[in-house]
């Protein structure tokens, strides 16, 4: 249901993105700045972890896209937020701009 996101995104970029090794896409860099960035989905079991440890029982709706994307941040506009990112511990400066 949610594939439409990144279809729409590399539509609007193209070849404009860099691919992290945490499996996080970036796009549309401009002056030093992505503006665009989609994080890998979760697991069931991480959504259910998710919820244990926040007290919270997800609307379906939003356990569903979770399991196609972490959180996104689209177009400088709008953030879509999700579990912390454990995996960005540990990248470089230059992984992460």
């Amino acid at each position: 249901m949610y594939k439409f996101i990144k279809q729409e995104i590399e539509n609007v970029y193209k070849d404009d993105y860099k691919r992290l090794r945490t499996k996080t896409v970036l796009y549309g860099e401009l002056e030093g700045r992505w503006h665009t960035q989609l994080h890998p989905g979760l697991t069931t079991d991480e959504i259910k972890q998710f919820e244990a440890r926040t007290g919270t029982q997800f609307p379906l709706a939003y356990k569903e896209f979770l399991t196609f994307y972490n959180g996104c941040y689209l177009f400088d506009l709008l953030r879509m937020g999700g579990k912390e990112l454990d995996s960005y511990k540990g990248l470089s400066i230059e992984e992460t701009t």
